[in-house]
């Protein structure tokens, strides 16, 4: 049995990429789940499997698979529109249907473990929903669930208790190993992560709620009673030709970069640098890690690529990218690079490149290169428990725009400040710089690039 998931809801998790379905369970959809459910009791050792896109049981990003149960409550939603109850939409159920889901769960769905007295259900497990397979996340879990006693708002000062579902138990086969998955024992909520892009998960907030997944798959032996995840293993083509199903960590740590400039992810950035005299300070920059990369333990070294044009040297004037390679010493979530006489020179004649040869008080105010890049090699991760880094690819570093300051000379000494570009920078190709430095290799203005394509 199938059902379809269509057009968007108005909501918290209706509008962004999770819309739910708005005409799911129709009742031809229950009728056709009834006439499956017939079939399965009179047909000693059948089971019963249901598909739908949308989810039934699915945890919104920021939540972990190690959230206690007594706060993964929801009251199924009897729909349409949002419900009456308490908690019907909620951070449990992000995605799922808005029609006659309570009568789903009350008719089909079997709980496992311990339920509260009068406000459970009982489906028997002749009739129940053996397993539900859905998708729509991209977030791949197992979910177990049991009927709990809850209270709602009846009226301003009244509390009417209601029947309400709590998730037992969340897991997942692709980290956590296969998954108990016997017919005729208990619904079991199956959620595949995806086929085609990235997945991504949250055991235990390992990597601020973004574990980013290869593609995969999930594979039920009913008579091995387990649920499988197949993954995508293949590392090159038979031209050798590198694929992309692994997930990398360095996008993973530029994806905390840019949503830590977002209050409501409450996300530290993972790398930050501390301003500092240079060279009065021997040479040593102080560079921060955030909790989550310093538990990681995963930065092995930087290296910054600094370039060197020629702001008022006209068009003959040598482009240059020097690469610095300073020594990296780790000490927990402090880091410290140590830029030696040679790195400063260049630095330094970099500055002064950019603010041109006429500027005759170059010397006494702030500058800044023109342009740099931190490239941060990394190792596999340190993880406590399951090892979700088995299936990321951490060879390849993390490479990022860096702004490099210079305050005004005083007495000789200077303060540094090396960051991360800010904004839209930090993020796309500064098309303007190259256009600049290297028009005649085919480059084009920003504003000439988004005129050409409108024309196309």
């Amino acid at each position: 049995m199938t059902c379809s998931h269509r057009s968007v809801s108005r909501s918290r998790q209706g509008t962004a990429i999770l819309p739910r379905a708005q005409q799911s369970f129709s009742e031809a959809q229950l009728a056709l789940l009834a006439q499956a459910q017939d079939h399965k009791r009179r047909s000693p050792g059948a089971s019963l499997a249901v598909a739908s896109h949308f989810t039934l049981i699915n945890y919104d990003e920021p939540i972990a698979y190690s959230a206690p149960p007594q706060d993964m409550r929801f009251v199924p939603p009897r729909g349409p529109g949002n419900p009456v109850a308490w908690a019907g939409f909620n951070q449990v159920n992000t995605g799922t249907c808005e029609i006659n889901q309570a009568r789903y769960f009350e008719t089909a769905v079997r709980a496992a473990g311990a339920t509260d007295g009068p406000y459970s259900t009982h489906v028997p497990a002749d009739v129940c929903v053996d397993w539900h397979f859905s998708g729509h996340s991209h977030r791949s879990g197992v979910y177990e669930v049991a009927w709990r006693q809850m209270q709602t708002i009846a009226g301003q000062n009244a509390r009417t208790p209601v029947r309400g579902i709590e998730v037992q138990s969340a897991r997942d086969p692709g980290i956590q190993g296969p998954q108990p998955g016997g017919a005729r024992e208990h619904t079991r909520f199956i959620v595949s992560s995806c086929g085609g892009p990235i997945g991504k998960q949250n055991l235990d907030h390992e990597l601020d709620s973004w574990t980013l997944r290869p593609p995969s798959g999930t594979l039920l032996n009913p008579a091995e009673r387990l649920i499988h995840q197949i993954k995508t293993l293949r590392s090159s083509r038979s031209a050798g030709r590198p694929l992309n199903e692994r997930p990398r960590l360095c996008v993973a740590l530029d994806y905390l970069a840019v949503m830590s400039t977002d209050p409501t992810k409450k996300i530290v950035p993972p790398l930050t640098f501390e301003p500092v005299q240079l060279p009065d300070s021997g040479g040593r920059v102080p560079i921060k890690l955030s909790p989550t990369v310093a538990r990681l333990d995963c930065i092995e070294g930087v290296r910054i690529w600094v370039f060197e044009g020629g702001e008022g040297r006209g068009s003959k004037a040598l482009k240059t990218w020097h690469l610095l390679s300073p020594q990296l010493d780790i000490d927990g979530k402090l880091l410290t690079m140590t830029l030696d006489k040679g790195h400063l020179d260049l630095l330094n004649s970099s500055l002064d490149a950019h603010a041109g040869p006429d500027d005759e008080n170059r010397g006494n105010r702030a500058r800044s290169v023109e342009q740099a890049f931190l490239e941060v090699t990394l190792k596999k991760p340190t993880v406590n428990k399951e090892d979700w880094s088995a299936d990321m690819d951490f060879t390849d570093p993390w490479l990022f725009p860096l702004d490099v300051w210079a305050g005004k000379s005083d007495w000789g000494l200077r303060t540094w400040a090396f960051q991360r570009c800010q904004g839209e920078r930090g993020e796309v190709t500064d098309w303007n710089f190259l256009f600049k430095n290297y028009e005649t290799k085919g480059y084009y203005r920003t504003k000439e690039i988004i005129h050409r394509n409108i024309e196309k």
